[in-house]
């Protein structure tokens, strides 16, 4: 993991390492064609899933939210990203992490508190 990328992409990198281990391979990265196109970071048993901690995402639609400590996961659907319409929808997870700067502190308390049965769940809210 490169250690000077700012913070939301040190933390969407450590989310995949983390989903990585829990997942084995069932896990797939994506390709950089996926991520532009389709807005994918990665897979997890063919589920397209973006990691971001960005607020803003356009196109998107709440599912649900999970209230973890110290981070909320919220759940989006993404239909399209500004340049391209999706074959398929995306499985958004935003982290919201509220005012903390410390990026090894976020990920500690994502690391701490985002178990395989929550993830697992979040996952099962894809249609």
């Amino acid at each position: 993991m490169i250690t000077k990328q700012p913070a939301g992409l040190y933390i969407e990198s450590y989310v995949k390492d983390m989903f990585e281990d829990i997942y084995d391979s069932a896990y797939v990265e994506s390709t950089e064609e996926e991520d532009l196109f389709s807005g994918t970071d990665c897979f997890i048993g063919g589920v397209p899933i973006d990691i971001t901690i960005n607020p803003n995402k356009n196109y998107s639609k709440f599912i649900k939210q999970y209230v973890l400590e110290g981070v909320t996961v919220n759940v989006l659907s993404r239909y399209r990203n500004s340049h391209h319409k999706f074959e398929r929808p995306v499985l958004v997870f935003h982290f919201d992490v509220y005012d903390l700067r410390d990026r090894m502190i976020i990920c500690e308390l994502i690391e701490e508190n985002l178990t395989k049965d929550i993830v697992s769940e979040m996952l099962g809210l894809y249609k």
